[in-house]
């Protein structure tokens, strides 16, 4: 369980989040991924 700190009138959480890592074959899924795209704003549309 987080520790929360409350500081006035919100609750922050003091801890970093974790940072995603991937392998090289995610790696390599994704940027295969990527080159089929021929439209601009196709990688933002499909990481949302």
């Amino acid at each position: 369980m987080s520790k929360v700190v409350k500081l006035g009138s919100g609750e922050v959480d003091p801890t970093r989040p974790k940072r995603r890592r991937f392998d090289v074959n995610s790696k390599l899924r994704i940027l295969a991924e990527v080159d089929t795209f021929t439209q601009p704003g196709q990688i933002a549309a499909r990481a949302g």
